[in-house]
């Protein structure tokens, strides 16, 4: 048994919003009502009331962290942990600014952002260089920002546990942005690479409002959770 739901709990969701094949049944123990609602219908109320999607959002960050958990010990193991949290600032020049444009813009999550959004956040925020073997962030640390790889690529690390590897044009770090609750794994880089470092406050304050935004971190969080969930024995 995966999980036992009560009351006021939904489930079904990954299927509603990214349809494929479910990956578990569901049996009542007890008489159930349940009220169903169909993909096109979640869809247009969330457009129209983006706390519900929000919502979304935030159980999945728990289910994400819950299967990390649950599946850790399956996962391959690897080299131990680095210690250190070392990074250096890019320069913030003009051919950087166009690189952190073009980044946002072809990644899945932000590229249907108006044009006048991703120029603010490439403006606002900064690329930062990692040293190979340097990490990026460090299991159980508290933070509230994400990170765009623009080069190189990084192990996902729990307990010295691969979780996965992060390459160019994927995110890393999305959960304790989107939750604001501890990593619950380490990033370290498996080459010398270049992030784009996205905080909070920005998402907050310049994207938040976009439903596109909001459709594109539950795509992610889907992708992530599906991707745990097929780790077997």
């Amino acid at each position: 048994m995966l999980a036992e739901i009560g009351r006021g709990s939904f489930f079904g969701e990954l299927a509603a919003l990214s349809p494929e094949p479910r990956s578990a049944s569901i049996t009542g123990i007890t008489a159930t009502q349940l009220f169903n609602i169909e993909q096109k219908a979640l869809i247009e109320f969330m457009k129209s009331n983006l706390d519900a999607g929000r919502a979304v959002i935030s159980v999945l960050c728990l289910r994400i962290r819950d299967a990390l958990k649950k599946k850790e010990c399956l996962m391959p193991g690897c080299q131990a942990e680095s210690a250190g949290n070392t990074i250096t600032t890019d320069l913030n020049d003009e051919p950087g600014l166009l690189k952190k444009f073009l980044s946002l813009k072809s990644q899945p999550v932000f590229h249907k952002l108006p044009v006048t959004i991703l120029t603010e956040v490439a403006e606002r925020e900064k690329r930062l260089k990692v040293k190979k073997g340097h990490t990026l962030f460090i299991k159980s640390e508290r933070s509230s920002r994400l990170y765009l790889v623009i080069e190189g690529r990084f192990n996902v690390e729990s307990n010295n546990k691969l979780v996965q590897t992060v390459g160019k044009n994927q995110i890393l770090g999305e959960l304790s942005a989107l939750d604001s609750r501890k990593r619950e794994a380490s990033a370290r880089a498996s080459c010398d690479s270049v992030v784009l470092e996205i905080n909070q406050r920005t998402l907050t304050d310049l994207m938040w409002n976009q439903y596109d935004l909001i459709e594109g971190f539950l795509q992610l969080l889907i992708f992530r959770l599906r991707q745990i969930n097929r780790i077997e024995r």
